[in-house]
């Protein structure tokens, strides 16, 4: 980050350019990237089994929208989308082409489709795809990309859906009912397939409620904590799902579950912290992020206005905007657990509240971030295996921070990618 585009005579300066910002960083993403000899690209990561004293490896990011190059292609079409300057199109595609061809060959082989193991969430795994597919489709104007989305919904067998180990947005059914309904938004064509996918999906999440403690039901974590909060993996994400269905379909389970998933979640809440505890851990903790915590149970909340209102969804709204004053810049940069997943939040809230004070903070927020990495030279990321290493990602990485940049500077125009839009 050149420190010279932050003017000295003010923090954040009344010129200040998020676009200008956000192409910077697509193109540094361009240059790191590795083109296979089809015209293909790929991204690499250090090697989970990498430690010292060994030498150094790497192998390809996965091909999913949280850490790898689906992500990085969503980010690159919107820099496109902002700038129609051709320059991040190709490249967008050219991360997409060794996914469109395994997609192709295992739509054209139900058989081997079915053998084959992956998750079905939103962030991770199928509904990932079908996201990403959907929206860089809308994107860059490729009607093809939308097409192939709609015929990925094939592989949302029963079969598959019912084996779904994970409820959540992530990695579960929460994330592929929220990625089936985004597609049905952009492409009329796919609505009966996506619906029947995702009603398929809500079916396997009422059937996997559980009661904690004698509290109301909500769903279980695969790691076998009870029933977490949080719009990642807890309570918070799997009752958006349901009631966007339940906008769409009027099944009244999949309102009344939604209903009782956020009573326990309010049951976790701690007026003390300004914040719903993180139960992973056997003494409850407390995150103010996107994945846990306030911040992403109240982008939750917001976005489940105008299918249900009044006073605890608003106490809960205020709960969680008043939990991301409190915090103000902390370590981390990046969309997931950072500081811009929280400057979204916020600027989501603004157009949902028609609050423009909101948009103003988001604003605040996002410029110490750039001004931080004006002085430091790079943005605060998680690190991975090795301290420094290049982290290009959509939810941990600076493909992330573009796109929230990218948001700032026209949200009417990018989808917010944490609720799955």
């Amino acid at each position: 980050m050149d420190p010279a585009m932050i003017n000295g005579a003010r923090t954040v300066p009344e010129t200040l350019s998020w676009v200008k910002f956000a192409v910077e960083l697509a193109e540094q993403i361009r240059n790191t990237a590795v083109t296979a000899r089809d015209g293909s690209v790929v991204w690499l990561q250090p090697s989970a089994e990498f430690r010292v004293p060994q030498p150094f490896s790497s192998r390809p990011l996965p091909p999913h929208l949280y850490g790898g190059s689906t992500g990085i292609a969503l980010f690159l079409a919107a820099a496109e989308r902002l700038t129609r300057q051709g320059r991040f199109s190709d490249l967008a595609l050219a991360a997409l082409a060794p996914l469109r061809r395994k997609i192709a060959s295992l739509v054209g082989n139900p058989e081997a489709a079915e053998s084959m193991k992956v998750a079905i969430g939103g962030f991770v795994g199928l509904g990932s795809f079908l996201y990403a597919f959907s929206c860089i489709g809308e994107l860059l104007e490729e009607p093809s990309l939308l097409e192939e989305a709609m015929a990925m919904v094939s592989l949302f067998t029963p079969q598959r859906i019912d084996a779904a180990q994970s409820c959540d947005v992530v990695l579960g059914s929460a994330g592929a009912v929220l990625a089936l309904l985004a597609l049905e938004r952009r492409y009329p064509a796919a609505a009966d397939h996506c619906l029947a996918a995702a009603c398929r999906c809500a079916s396997h999440l009422l059937a996997r409620r559980v009661s904690h403690a004698g509290l109301p039901r909500a769903w279980p974590s695969v790691a076998g904590n009870p029933p977490l909060s949080g719009m990642a993996h807890g309570a918070a994400g799997v009752c958006l799902a349901l009631l966007r269905l339940f906008s769409r379909t009027d099944r009244p389970e999949l309102y009344e579950a939604a209903l009782e998933g956020m009573a326990y979640e309010r049951e976790l809440y701690d007026p003390g912290h300004q914040n719903w505890r993180d139960l992973r851990e056997a003494t409850p903790e407390f995150m103010w992020a996107w994945c846990h915590g306030a911040p992403g149970i109240g982008l939750s909340r917001l976005a489940m206005l105008g299918i249900v209102d009044g006073p605890e969804i608003r106490a809960d709204i205020a709960a969680a905007l008043a939990a991301i004053r409190s915090v103000g810049l902390e370590d981390a940069d990046n969309l997931c657990c950072g500081n811009l997943g929280r400057a979204e939040i916020l600027l989501y809230a603004a157009a949902r509240l028609s609050d423009p004070s909101l948009a103003a903070e988001a604003d605040a927020l996002a410029s110490q971030v750039v001004s931080r990495a004006a002085t430091t030279g790079t943005f605060a990321l998680p690190t991975p295996v090795r301290s420094g290493a290049p982290n290009p990602s959509l939810l941990t990485g600076t493909a992330g921070i573009g796109y929230a940049l990218l948001r700032l500077a026209a949200s009417a125009q990018l989808p917010c990618i944490l609720l799955l839009d």
